[in-house]
């Protein structure tokens, strides 16, 4: 059983916002700046003047604290999809439970899709692999200047939509080892997929990189469109989600990742100050 530490406002009495991040790293305001130490959080609670932090060890008033819990966040899969051969890629350990000669469908157009496909094409050369990333895109390698806009961007022509960058070790061994499928998965039932573009297959296993729930349950304002891509703030501005989810920066951007410490900085040094822009 997970236990499941809940995050909230001073007005939210009712807990309902819910983290599902079992442990965290926490630094204590008395505590030298490069001392952590590892503890679960069993609540957050925001107050006009400072944050406060339940641990197993007692409570801690913080003045500014990020929620920066990455991968904690529950894996999501459409409720859609359904079978036992329907799984997160979470929960692949390794390629053993994939037979020789076996259908294999990766679902998911970042950077988890493709490095799921490169370790099958390198590790399993015998499995027949197809990858739905719902969306045309660019295979770029880890050298070329554009791997630091990262995932976060997409560009386009004028005769086709949008695609988004995908950075991997060789584009070349990837497009010619697996099919890459530009549509989007509507239904699963078993080991039956049902595509976008009217056409449907059959898989032996379905691997989801379909990214994970939003690690908080703060009750977050609405991205103001001046403030840092994928970061978002609580109504007291005392607590930054980073990375969150929906706000289309999964982390793989170096640049995006850099401007959104830069604005929790900036956030920090500017807490009392109502002059000052919170991000």
């Amino acid at each position: 059983m997970v236990h499941r530490p809940r995050i909230q406002n001073e007005a939210d009495g009712d807990g309902s916002g819910v983290s599902r991040s079992p442990e965290v790293l926490v630094r204590r305001e008395d505590q030298p700046p490069a001392r952590r130490f590892l503890t679960r959080v069993d609540s957050v609670v925001e107050y006009d003047s400072h944050v406060r932090v339940a641990t197993p060890d007692g409570e801690t008033p913080y003045a500014f604290v990020v929620v920066a819990t990455g991968h904690y966040g529950v894996p999501r899969i459409p409720g859609e999809w359904t079978g036992d051969n329907c799984y997160h890629a979470s929960s692949l350990q390794d390629l053993s439970r994939i037979q020789s000669d076996q259908s294999v469908l990766v679902i998911g157009s970042g950077q988890s899709g493709v490095e799921i496909c490169e370790e099958i094409i390198e590790d399993r050369p015998d499995i027949r692999l197809s990858w739905c990333t719902g969306r045309k895109v660019k295979l770029i390698t880890r050298h070329s200047p554009l791997a630091m806009l990262g995932t976060c961007v997409r560009y386009a022509t004028r005769d086709e939509a949008p695609r988004g960058f995908v950075i991997t070790k060789s584009p070349s061994t990837v497009s010619t080892h697996c099919t890459i499928m530009p549509t989007r998965v509507l239904h699963v039932d078993g080991g039956r997929v049902e595509f976008s573009d009217g056409s449907v297959q059959k898989f032996d296993h379905i691997i989801a990189a379909t990214g994970y729930a939003s690690p908080t349950g703060l009750d977050f304002p609405a991205p103001n469109p001046a403030r840092t891509k994928g970061m978002r703030l609580s109504p007291r501005s005392r607590i930054a989600s980073l990375n969150h989810d929906g706000d289309g920066c999964g982390g793989a951007s170096m640049r995006c990742a850099r401007k959104q410490a830069a604005a929790v900085g900036r956030l920090f040094a500017g807490l009392g100050d109502p002059k000052k822009s919170p991000a």
